[in-house]
C-alpha cells in the first residue's frame, strides 16, 4: 500500500507519525475546532494524541486501509483525484475557506451527524482533480 499521495509540487499526504503529537495537541485545542468537529475531546490531551496516532497504526495494519492523512511539504506531483470535507452549516467562514482553496459545494444532509446530542445539518465540499 503507498502510504504517500502526492498533492502538488509541494504537497504530500503521509500517515501521521509518534512525532506530530505536539502540533496535534497544540492545533486541537483550539476552542473553535472542537466546535465544529464531531469526535476531538476538549481538551485534547498527549494521551489523546499517542491513543489517536496508535488507532490509525492499528487500523492501517489490521485493514490496509488509510482514513486520516497528515498534509506535509515534499517536491512531487499527486495520484489523488478527489479530497471531499463536510463543514457543520452554521460554519461559512469553513464553506468560504474551503471554496478559495478549489473546493466545490456538491450537496447538502440534513440532520446528518450528532453533535452534543444535537442533530446537526452538513454541506458537502469536494475538490475534483481534472
Amino acid at each position: 500500500m503507498d502510504e504517500k499521495i502526492h498533492i502538488s509540487e509541494h504537497l504530500k499526504l503521509t500517515l501521521f507519525e509518534p512525532t506530530d503529537k505536539p502540533n496535534l495537541v497544540r492545533y486541537l485545542n483550539e476552542p473553535v475546532l472542537y466546535r465544529n468537529t464531531l469526535r476531538i475531546p476538549s481538551p485534547y490531551t498527549e494521551a489523546d494524541a499517542d491513543q489517536w496516532i496508535n488507532n490509525m497504526r492499528e487500523t492501517r495494519e489490521k485493514q490496509e486501509f488509510i482514513s486520516n492523512w497528515a498534509i506535509r511539504h515534499t517536491e512531487t506531483r499527486p495520484a489523488l483525484v478527489r479530497i471531499e470535507a463536510k463543514v457543520h452549516s452554521y460554519n461559512p467562514a469553513s464553506e468560504r475557506v474551503l471554496k478559495k482553496a478549489g473546493f466545490e459545494r456538491e450537496g447538502f444532509a440534513r440532520k446528518h451527524t450528532i453533535k452534543n446530542g444535537e442533530l446537526i445539518d452538513v454541506i458537502l465540499m469536494a475538490r475534483i482533480r481534472e
